[in-house]
């Protein structure tokens, strides 16, 4: 049995540690300290994974690695069996979720340069109605 920081535990399903927690008292989870050192709050490889799935986040670092550890701490077939299935679905997955993750990036860069540019018609706008204000005013019979 695996037991990662909840530090890691966040870098690994990519969410804040206020989420974390919320999700671990949703999932009925709790947390136990470290062997070593009891500053640090720990939740076991089993424990991570069954999250991930609740919450459909994928673990890109540990997944191949817990499903080749499960085979190896287990010798029956369908052990194998259950485990093979689980990775070819975490391979199934991970590729549209990394495809989508970059799709994510590129739309989000997309909405930065359109806000820039927006921000720069604001800007023009808001010079020509100062111009057109001044001659106007300048237009104006004394």
């Amino acid at each position: 049995m695996n037991i990662m920081s909840l530090a890691d535990c966040c870098r690994l399903l990519a969410i804040d540690p206020k989420t974390l927690r919320r999700r671990l008292h949703l999932a009925h989870l709790s947390v136990q300290t470290h062997p070593s050192d009891t500053r640090l709050k720990c939740v076991t490889s089993e424990q991570l994974q069954q999250l991930a799935v609740i919450h459909r986040r994928t673990l890109p670092e540990l997944s191949e690695q817990l499903f080749s550890a499960e085979i190896s701490a287990h010798s029956t077939p369908s052990d194998v069996h259950t485990a093979s299935v689980c990775s070819s679905v975490v391979s199934e997955i991970s590729g549209p979720m990394t495809e989508l993750t970059q799709q994510l990036g590129s739309l989000q860069t997309h909405v930065v340069a359109l806000q820039h540019q927006l921000a720069l018609l604001t800007e023009q706008l808001q010079q020509e109605q100062q111009w057109r204000t001044s001659v106007d005013s300048a237009s104006l019979p004394r």
